[in-house]
């Protein structure tokens, strides 16, 4: 009964490993809007972090928008160019102006080919006072963790076989 559930346990970690594996980004994303998302801020929030992996046909436009009240003001813009690598570009937040930022990233105007993401995040970024969990580092890093957390796990398992 013993060998039945480490069997079992082995069999979920592998599902669970592979599944976080390919829904960390195996499907290009698609044009001309790859991410228009918004992220509340507050006083230990010091930036807004944009990662971009293996983006096609040169770089993508990023316009950061503040937002208070609803009234949202075009705080900058910029590219992101991460041909077969991940480029992360990090803005300064003024959460005493803003209690809310927009990002949006898309196909560059610039750009004549249909162009694809292979994966894009979009974090805020605190300082080490605020909390925010017990893992350091973007939702992105803490999910690789839980990866090599799970996988770690899943060997032991088997190990014990």
């Amino acid at each position: 009964m013993r060998s039945l559930f480490r069997t079992i346990s082995a069999a979920f970690l592998l599902a669970a490993v592979v599944g976080a594996l390919v829904a960390g980004g195996a499907v290009a994303i698609d044009g001309p809007t790859f991410a228009n998302e918004s992220v509340t801020v507050d006083n230990d929030t010091y930036s807004v972090a944009v990662t971009a992996t293996n983006v096609t046909n040169g770089p993508v436009d990023v316009e950061v928008y503040g937002i208070s009240n609803g009234n949202e003001t075009l705080e900058t813009t910029t590219t992101i160019d991460a041909v077969n690598t991940s480029t992360t570009k990090e803005f300064s937040v003024n959460s005493t102006a803003y209690d809310s930022y927009r990002v949006v990233v898309s196909e560059s105007d610039s750009v004549s080919q249909t162009q694809t993401v292979e994966s894009l995040t979009i974090d805020t970024l605190v300082s080490g006072t605020g909390g925010g969990g017990f893992l350091p580092g973007t939702s992105s890093d803490q999910m690789s963790i839980a990866v090599l957390v799970l996988a770690a796990g899943a060997l032991l398992v088997m190990k014990e076989e």
